[in-house]
């Protein structure tokens, strides 16, 4: 009888302690917590670190430079620099805008749900924010190269507007 009740109270706070985790669980995806100011969470979700992707597109440049030998001056260099970041940047702009538009699914994964913005410790009023301060940033930079150049950052943009809008719709 004593190991009766000794295993029932066993099992019982196994059990409640199940039913206490999936509470917490489910409170945690419905309402994530949000702690403070984390700069670095804001940092992340413009994906820096996939900014060396974008030196790929150098080899096209450096093409033309063979082309026109000329383009190998301060003013040139100068140029190519401003325009590696604003396409950085304007990437990033893409990045802020798909982390928040795929956070209501990733609340819900096992792992995405650490994400910065699933977590809660992004704003998303701010990270609205950082995506249209991203976005004008890129597209200002862009505008000092050339307006070819404008027009193809703004591209990127509306191109990374579009790939978001297909990953919500069902199908």
């Amino acid at each position: 009888m004593i190991k009766e009740a000794r295993e029932t109270t066993t099992s019982d706070i196994a059990a409640m302690t199940v039913t206490s985790t999936s509470q917490h669980d489910t409170a945690a995806a419905v309402a994530p917590k949000t702690t403070g100011f984390d700069w670095r969470a804001y940092v992340s979700i413009a994906r820096p670190d996939h900014w060396f992707k974008n030196v790929f597109m150098l080899a096209g440049v450096l093409l033309a430079i063979f082309c026109h030998v000329d383009f190998l001056n301060v003013m040139g260099i100068s140029t190519l620099v401003i325009g590696f970041f604003a396409t950085c940047i304007v990437a990033s702009s893409n990045y802020v805008i798909n982390e928040i538009l795929d956070a209501p699914p990733d609340r819900h994964h096992p792992v995405k749900k650490k994400r910065p913005i699933p977590s809660g410790r992004v704003s998303l009023p701010l990270a609205y924010c950082e995506w249209i301060l991203l976005a004008v940033i890129g597209l200002g930079l862009a505008a000092t190269v050339n307006w070819p150049f404008f027009a193809s950052a703004a591209m990127l943009l509306v191109m990374g507007l579009w790939l978001c809008r297909d990953s919500l719709t069902p199908g």
